[in-house]
């Protein structure tokens, strides 16, 4: 969920720190601390309300905009096409790494194959080999933006397009697909996770052990 720099995190162990100093004996020592002890106690009660009603209010806020993420994934606007793009990262397992490279994408995808069709991304991931490091993102560009001369192919044979300088804009991605397994939604240059994907990821996980079990008994 949104958390700029880790604000909701940073408010969280301060509080923390603050807690555990008021905590200490010294502030028994005098009428006079123990009642400015009494008003600090106060205030911290009031900056954690508040704190988790902000806290509330951001969760919220990135519920909203995962919803209007998978609106958009049914609904494209009119004029505009679903492209699909294959991205790799060597640090496949840090999802920052994933964050910096899609908000990079706008000036960075020049060379990175593109489809019309999400199977043919999909082949295209799992011919690489490489699991945690491979991943494609689906975004919708105008239509005219797209070159499509129909004579460009993968080392699959399947058919790749090109986009035009600028056509690519971060606010228009609607999902990251980490090796064909878990989607994420890209808000706010963060990536959530979408959280029905793990399940199908877990029970994939599982009917390949199991089927591993039965070819090794």
């Amino acid at each position: 969920m949104p958390n700029d720099d880790g604000f909701i995190d940073k408010l969280k162990a301060h509080l923390e720190r603050l807690k555990e100093f008021m905590s200490k004996d010294i502030w028994q020592k005098s009428f006079l601390l123990k009642r400015r002890k009494k008003e600090i106690d106060e205030s911290l009660r009031s900056i954690e309300a508040a704190k988790d009603d902000v806290l509330v209010q951001i969760q919220q806020i990135g519920k909203e905009q995962v919803i209007a993420k998978k609106q958009m994934i049914q609904e494209v606007p009119d004029g505009c096409m679903v492209v699909y793009i294959m991205i790799s990262q060597k640090d496949g397992k840090d999802i920052k790494s994933w964050e910096s490279a899609l908000s990079a994408l706008p000036s960075c995808s020049f060379g990175r194959p593109m489809y019309l069709k999400e199977d043919d991304v999909r082949h295209a991931v799992t011919a690489q080999g490489a699991r945690l490091s491979m991943g494609y993102v689906s975004i919708f560009v105008a239509q005219d933006e797209i070159i499509n001369d129909r004579n460009e192919f993968d080392a699959l044979g399947q058919s790749i397009v090109s986009l035009k300088p600028s056509a690519i804009s971060s606010n228009h991605i609607l999902k990251f697909v980490h090796y064909n397994a878990l989607t994420y939604f890209f808000v706010d240059k963060k990536l959530v996770l979408d959280d029905s994907t793990t399940s199908h990821h877990s029970n994939g996980d599982q009917a390949k052990k199991a089927g591993e079990a039965e070819v090794s008994g």
